[in-house]
């Protein structure tokens, strides 16, 4: 039966250089137990780690498959100052976040910390701990992580995707040769902010128009500026960043003001909105703004900085994600004819497709779990324990920060078969795999992952479905390979060229 499957026509190969090989794992009865950390396998030279951090920054995700074959499942590195237990099976990342207790903690980023007390804002759901971070995270739950709450926003998404596709077919037929759209990269990402805004802010921020609004596109830069300078900034101590009077910690610092500006801008005018529609005694909206100035006790400097962090984790993930998604299936016409079929026996011709409708869409959704494993959009997740472990017999101390490598374990042959291949039919009900559920995390698990899973989820849905259904998307030049590098996230280390045909 697997070879069938294997055979059949939507099972995509994706050939890939530094495939790892199976890493052979001791039965846990042979284990030794108790041993110190000091003795778990590792580099040593703080400095050579610095410098294979830097070196490899761009291939991260490579760079730690060749440290898992050095080292084994489970090895202890250092970046900068920053000490970290490297974990890279999928058993032992279970058995990890399983023990997290009633607050989980990420690993804390610092840079990001610094620019905030310097300019006295909030920690936010990404960087608050302990109660102060629960308190928010309630908070934002009830209105966008509840799978019934996300439906309330599926028509403004709709309304942007209608308004993306229309740009795709005017810069095809101007400034494309009537059959591609330049730069697909930076449009996908203007559709997903553009989405996203629609959302936290109950507003458009003009990213599809013909010409971009000037502060669009003051943030969009800045966002850029900010990943750019993150990698520099987190390998040094808060203290230098400031004391040295780095130009890097400058530059990043100030793409940060622009950042929070947004947040600051939108949030006060939504204030002044909710202030003026009470006082013509008018009902007030269900917007998510709405809802946390008004249903919620989050102050506004939470809701600031937590809004931002939100907006920003809505964008590149989603977009990234999109651009991978349509040149997998630029290079797999059987598999996109396949989905194309599904797609049009659920909605009529000339009907957008709705959250309810893509309820009945499993390749489509299947299409994009696969992809989020091949394609990881952080190859790697941080966690701090507030308690002793024993983790593969190494006693670990409470404090120690971990490094969950989500791309090693998507790529982990024992969990999946061949798993290089693009294959959205490993993830049917009736599929011949069997997968750990930790296997492919790329949302994080439990109370700490992403809060905007849901809306990242349901976006990807809603425009994949409109694209299949309006587009026949093709690879300008049949056979052209593109590699993902590591910018912070995983990304497209060169353009994506696609055509756009319009489908009858």
């Amino acid at each position: 039966m697997a070879q069938q499957i294997l055979r059949n026509s939507s099972v995509c190969s994706l050939v890939r250089p530094n495939s790892r090989a199976l890493v052979s794992v001791a039965p846990a009865a042979t284990v030794q137990q108790n041993r110190p950390l000091k003795e778990m396998p590792g580099p040593t030279n703080k400095l050579g780690q610095l410098w294979w951090g830097f070196k490899n920054r761009s291939r991260m995700h490579e760079a730690q498959l060749e440290q898992e074959r050095k080292y084994g499942r489970m090895w202890q590195s250092s970046f900068g100052f920053n000490p970290n237990v490297n974990v890279a099976h999928v058993a032992l990342a279970e058995q990890l976040m399983r023990q997290e207790g009633k607050y989980p903690k990420r690993i804390e980023v610092n840079f990001m910390q610094q620019y905030r007390d310097l300019r006295g804002y909030s920690y936010g759901l990404l960087n608050h701990n302990g109660p102060e971070w629960r308190h928010l995270r309630t908070a934002v739950s009830k209105r966008i992580m509840r799978p019934k709450e996300v439906p309330r926003y599926g028509d403004s998404m709709n309304e942007v995707v209608t308004d993306m596709i229309d740009r795709f077919k005017d810069l095809r037929d101007t400034t494309g040769g009537g059959k591609t759209v330049p730069d697909l990269t930076n449009e996908l990402y203007k559709w997903a902010m553009e989405s996203i805004a629609t959302v936290l802010f109950d507003t458009r921020l003009g990213c599809l128009e013909r010409e971009m609004p000037e502060k669009t596109q003051q943030f969009i830069d800045s966002i850029a500026t900010m990943f750019k300078t993150a990698f520099l900034v987190s390998a040094l101590k808060p203290w230098m960043l400031t004391y040295l009077g780095l130009g890097v910690w400058k530059r990043h610092v100030e793409a940060w003001d622009v950042i929070f500006s947004v947040a600051h801008e939108n949030i006060d005018r939504k204030v002044l909105d909710i202030d003026a529609r009470l006082s013509r005694g008018e009902d007030l909206d269900g917007s998510f703004l709405t809802y946390m100035l008004t249903g919620t006790d989050v102050t506004k400097k939470d809701l600031y900085a937590t809004v931002t962090e939100l907006l920003l984790a809505g964008v590149d993930t989603t977009s990234n994600t999109m651009v991978w998604t349509l040149y997998e299936l630029a290079r797999h016409p059987e598999l996109q004819e396949r989905l194309h079929q599904e797609v049009t026996s659920v909605v009529s011709p000339g009907q957008i497709p709705t959250v309810d409708d893509v309820k009945n869409m499993a390749l489509l959704k299947n299409v994009i779990k696969e992809i989020l494993r091949v394609y990881p959009v952080l190859p790697a997740n941080g966690r701090v324990l507030d308690k002793d472990i024993v983790l593969d017999g190494y006693n670990i101390p409470k404090g120690t920060q971990f490094a969950i490598l989500h791309y090693n374990m998507t790529r982990d042959p024992e969990v999946f078969e061949e798993p290089d291949r693009f294959n959205p039919d490993r993830w049917t009900r009736m599929g011949t795999e069997k997968v750990n559920t930790f296997s492919s995390v790329p949302f994080g698990f439990g109370p700490r992952q992403c809060a905007g899973r849901r809306l990242a989820e349901m976006e990807m849905y809603l425009v994949l479905a409109r694209l299949v259904q309006t587009f026949e998307v093709r690879q300008l030049t049949p056979g052209e390979v593109v590699r993902p590098v590591t910018r912070a996230l995983l990304v497209p280390g060169d353009p994506v060229h696609l055509e756009f045909i319009d489908r009858p």
